[in-house]
């Protein structure tokens, strides 16, 4: 199963279907050359996330921090985390799965080995390295997962829930003493919130103080939190996303590149065509 796009709700939530048959699993391919600039834009679900690198290399942003991951390693995100990534200089592609947490464990075990690790804030992703008897027991475990998804023998959902136990097992196994900062809890749903209003909003004028106010916050606090989270200003985002927006229209339609410009909410052809000088489309 390939993906080279995904869709993403007002929220910046990922749109998908999290299921294989019965099960709450979504597995995919994703080759990044094929994406629009080869970035993933930013976005979240409500899924946990395994990526396993299988060609080249690619920079994950997940909140306010970045991982590089490499071919033959594994990246965990966590439930409800903003994330983004783009490649490296290397043609690359990689596998991801995202499961519903309560399919997890047992409900019964929710409160204890569930729960903490879902809500903690700094348990936000972990680099899963290839080196390592762990991490290669998880990679082993998410390939053996796609391969019972593809093939479906008799009771497969049995056997990929073990497999899911046992790669949840080993992640959680190695994360540090949980903590939970309500704080960093708010910030995070404020760029949601924010991020949501510009994906509604793009195409219209915009400014700062209504980008503010879609988050509860001060124009200040509004550019500290993009800074923090996406190392960006509000506006500079906006043109951003204007662009990413823009090259999705020019990759599926005829429409002329003036028309396109007014569109995603540029106030002239010339003020779009300049950022594209340099840029393969």
């Amino acid at each position: 199963m390939g993906q080279n796009t995904i869709a993403i709700n007002q929220q910046f939530q990922e749109i998908t279907e999290q299921r294989s048959g019965a099960l709450p699993v979504q597995y995919y391919l994703t080759a990044f050359h094929a994406l629009v600039d080869g970035r993933l834009p930013w976005h979240w679900h409500d899924e946990v996330q395994w990526v396993v690198m299988l060609q080249g290399e690619a920079e994950f942003y997940i909140n306010n921090d970045s991982c590089t991951v490499k071919q033959g390693e594994a990246l965990f995100i966590n439930s409800g985390r903003l994330h983004a990534a783009h490649h490296g200089v290397l043609p690359s592609e990689y596998l991801c799965i995202n499961v519903d947490p309560s399919f997890l464990i047992p409900e019964a075990l929710h409160e204890t080995y569930l729960t903490p690790f879902i809500t903690a804030t700094n348990f936000s992703w972990i680099r899963i390295p290839a080196e390592s008897l762990w991490g290669k027991t998880i990679m082993r475990s998410l390939l053996s997962l796609q391969h019972l998804l593809e093939e479906k023998p008799f009771h497969f959902e049995l056997q990929a829930f073990t497999v899911l136990n046992n790669v949840w097992r080993h992640t959680i196994g190695h994360e540090p003493i949980l903590t939970y900062h309500p704080a960093q809890e708010r910030e995070e749903q404020a760029m949601k919130q924010m991020l949501g209003w510009i994906q509604r909003h793009y195409a219209e004028s915009l400014r700062l103080e209504d980008i503010a106010q879609a988050g509860s916050l001060s124009r200040s606090e509004c550019c500290r939190y993009f800074q923090r989270i996406l190392q960006t200003t509000p506006m500079s985002y906006v043109k951003e996303y204007r662009l990413q927006k823009s090259m999705e229209l020019l990759q599926a339609s005829k429409t002329s590149v003036t028309d396109i410009a007014f569109q995603v909410g540029f106030s002239s052809a010339s003020h779009f065509i300049e950022p594209f000088v340099g840029i393969s489309i």
